[in-house]
C-alpha cells in the first residue's frame, strides 16, 4: 500500500499517467538517466503548455488530492539481453542514421545527425528495460478537495486523510465501496466534538472515488475485483518494473550487427549523441572488444579452411591456443559467452 498527496490536478494526473506507463519504482526514482525515463519527460509535455490561461486560472483555485493504491503482484518476468530487439520502425530509423553517417563530411552533417538521433530518442527512447516486470493489478482510492482557502490546507489534509482511511477500511471489510462521490464530511468533523473553529467552519466536500488498473473492469467492489484478477491472467497488466536498462547502442552490437554495414560506427554515433544531449557519461560495454574478437575468429577460420594436413599436432596446438586467446577476449568483454563454440 502506497500513499501520495498532490496540491494540483496537473501533478496528480501526471503521476497517474506515469504510473500507468512505467510503474511506481520508475516513477519514484527516475529523475534523469535514460532518455524519456524522467517523471517529467515520461508524460506529454504538451499537456503542460497547451493552455497557459487555463493553468493560470486553475492555479488560483485550491486543490488537494490524497490517493492510496494497493499493488497485487501475481507474476514477474525478466528479459535477457538477447531477447531485446528493435521494432521495424526503430530499425528503419537507425538505418537512415547510418546512411547519414556514410555521407561525405560537411559542416551540416554533425548537427543533422544530432537532430536525427534526438528525434529517435524522443520517439523510441535511449534504453530498453530488462525488468523485472511485475504483472497483476492496482486498486486506487482517491479523496479530492477543491475550493478552500490556502491557509486551510493542513486542515483539509487531515479531513481528507480521515475520510480516505475510512473509505479504504470499508473497502477491505466489504462495506463503503459504493459511497457516492461528493460526500460532505464536514458534518462528521463537527460531531466529533472538535473545538477548533477552523475545522468546524471548514465546509469543503471531499470527493471519494475508486479506480483500478488491470483486473475485471466490470467489478463493483474490491473483493470482487481481486477475485477476478486472481482468477484470470488475461486481466493482468504491467504494474511495476525494475530499472535494469540496456542502452540501444549495446543492443545494436548484441542483436542487430547483421542489420548494419558498420554496427560499431552506428553504436558510437548514438552513444556520443546521447552524451552530448544529456551531459551524462555513456560508454559501450561490450562492443569494440567483442567485434574485434569475432573478426579475428572469422579471419582465423578462413585460414584454417586452407590448411593442408602436414603437422596435425602443431595445427591442433594452434587451434587450442587461438581458442584460449579468443575465450579470454570474450570473457574480458563480459558478454557471458565464456563457452563460445568455434
Amino acid at each position: 500500500m502506497e500513499t501520495k498527496e498532490f496540491t494540483s490536478s496537473q501533478a496528480e494526473s501526471m503521476f497517474t499517467e506515469t504510473m500507468e506507463k512505467l510503474g511506481f519504482s520508475v516513477t519514484a526514482s527516475a529523475k534523469g538517466g535514460a532518455w524519456g525515463w524522467s517523471l517529467e519527460s515520461s508524460t506529454d509535455h504538451r499537456k503542460h503548455s497547451e493552455s497557459k490561461e487555463t493553468q493560470h486560472s486553475q492555479a488560483e483555485l485550491s486543490y488537494f488530492c490524497s490517493t492510496k493504491f494497493s499493488y497485487i503482484p501475481l507474476a514477474s518476468c525478466h528479459f535477457p539481453i538477447d531477447q531485446l530487439h528493435f521494432s521495424k520502425a526503430a530499425l528503419q530509423e537507425l538505418k537512415c542514421i547510418e546512411d547519414l553517417l556514410g555521407q561525405p563530411e560537411d559542416p551540416d552533417r554533425l548537427p543533422l545527425l544530432r537532430r536525427r538521433t534526438e528525434d529517435f530518442f524522443c520517439r523510441f527512447g535511449s534504453h530498453a528495460d530488462q525488468g523485472p516486470l511485475h504483472l497483476g493489478g492496482i486498486y486506487w482510492w482517491k479523496a479530492v478537495s477543491e475550493g478552500f482557502q490556502r491557509e486551510q490546507l493542513e486542515e483539509v489534509k487531515q479531513q481528507s486523510a480521515e475520510a480516505l482511511d475510512a473509505y479504504v477500511t470499508g473497502s477491505y471489510s466489504g462495506f463503503g465501496v459504493n459511497v457516492a462521490a461528493g460526500v460532505d464530511v464536514s458534518d462528521a468533523h463537527s460531531k466529533t466534538g472538535s473545538q477548533r473553529a477552523n475545522v468546524q467552519n471548514l465546509q469543503t466536500k471531499v470527493q471519494l472515488s475508486v479506480a483500478h488498473t488491470g483486473g475485471p473492469p466490470e467489478a463493483n467492489s474490491l473483493l470482487e475485483w481481486k477475485a477476478g484478477l486472481v482468477a484470470s491472467n488475461q486481466t493482468w497488466c504491467v504494474i511495476d518494473r525494475g530499472l535494469q536498462l540496456v542502452p540501444i547502442w549495446d543492443m545494436i552490437l548484441f542483436n542487430h550487427r547483421s542489420d548494419f554495414k558498420d554496427p560499431l560506427q552506428v553504436a558510437n554515433c548514438l552513444k556520443d549523441s546521447y552524451a552530448a544531449l544529456t551531459g551524462l557519461t555513456a560508454q559501450i560495454q561490450e562492443g569494440e572488444e567483442l567485434l574485434s574478437a569475432q573478426e579475428e575468429a572469422r579471419v582465423f577460420l578462413e585460414d584454417v579452411r586452407s590448411w593442408e594436413v602436414s603437422d596435425p599436432e602443431e595445427q591442433l596446438k594452434k587451434l587450442r591456443n587461438f581458442r584460449q586467446t579468443l575465450k579470454e577476449q570474450v570473457c574480458s568483454s563480459n558478454t557471458g559467452q565464456e563457452n563460445a563454440d568455434f
